[in-house]
């Protein structure tokens, strides 16, 4: 309870930034999604107030830098090492793989998941429906995690992300998370954005997420996120 204090103490004293949402309909759900009243506290938009961001760097030579990503980048070297590596999936071709690594623990964060993550019909239609989908491959071309991060404007998020429980201890998700960073890095180069990462909230969730997050290079935020038609038809 106290480092939550702490940390709701820290994103009060903090300087809101501004990002804005464009082009799809994912972007203009998700908008929606993040400016409407929080569940628990209505007088808070949903994602304003300590969303987990990472401010994607313009200079490649940026990425995975300096003393705090120290961890991330030995946990990617180990997965690395280990014959493990990152591509872009077809995510109905690996639908079944996706559904054995959601069940791969009976709890996630000290909660059992949700219909949406265990029910076959259900994955099978949030794999047909959306897009991109990355995962991480073992040396045998087995998926061993993955990830769905929509490009929602100035802005890219981990809407789903999972790894094998079991395989954890390999560094898979700290690979998947830095080269999901790295090949958004890459996008901004070639046509201007994304310029933030964002992996849902900081605030709220468990410990170990928290240092995950955090060992990945996220932040608590507050946001203030904003519509901009203009660019949405520029993109279409």
């Amino acid at each position: 309870m106290k480092q939550q204090a702490e940390l709701v103490w820290l994103v009060a004293r903090s300087t809101a930034v501004e990002i804005d949402l464009f082009g799809s309909e994912e972007a203009r759900a998700a908008f929606r999604a993040f400016t409407g009243p929080h569940k628990r506290f209505p007088l808070l938009r949903s994602k304003s107030f300590g969303a987990a961001l990472l401010p994607i760097p313009a200079a490649p030579e940026q990425l995975l830098g300096g003393k705090s990503l120290r961890n991330l980048r030995q946990r990617r070297k180990r997965a690395v090492d280990r014959g493990y590596r990152f591509t872009e999936i077809d995510a109905p071709a690996h639908a079944d793989r996706i559904l054995a690594i959601n069940r791969s623990a009976d709890r996630r964060q000290g909660r059992p998941l949700t219909y949406s993550y265990t029910d076959p019909a259900r994955v099978r239609r949030y794999c047909a429906n959306r897009r991109p989908f990355y995962g991480v491959l073992d040396k045998n071309e087995v998926l061993r995690a993955y990830c769905h991060i929509p490009v929602l404007g100035d802005v890219f998020s981990f809407a789903r992300i999972m790894g094998e429980q079991d395989r954890l201890k390999d560094g898979i998700m700290y690979l998947l998370v830095s080269e999901a960073i790295i090949t958004m890095r890459a996008q901004r180069e070639h046509i201007g954005y994304p310029r933030w990462a964002m992996y849902d909230m900081y605030i709220g969730g468990g410990r170990g997420l928290r240092i995950f997050k955090k060992e990945c290079g996220f932040q608590p935020r507050r946001v203030i996120w904003r519509w901009n038609e203009e660019r949405s038809h520029a993109v279409r």
